[in-house]
């Protein structure tokens, strides 16, 4: 039987996401803001393979699931 509701990947693959909270918590506080006032844009920058990526997808997915 098939249900409607998909798990976020996030809850698929364990939580690997680790010691990025405060920058997620940033993010999602832009993303709450957008329809309140205009922003300017926001740039994620950092090193090769410092987690830039799991920010997004992790953000992504909590949003997708609510």
């Amino acid at each position: 039987m098939m249900t409607d509701h998909i798990e976020p990947i996030e809850d698929l693959v364990g939580d690997l996401f680790v010691d990025r909270n405060e920058e997620l918590r940033l993010c999602r506080e832009w993303v709450e803001n957008i329809p309140l006032r205009h922003l300017n844009s926001w740039a994620l920058v950092g090193r090769r393979r410092t987690g830039k990526t799991a920010i997004l997808v992790r953000l992504f997915n909590r949003l997708f699931c609510e």
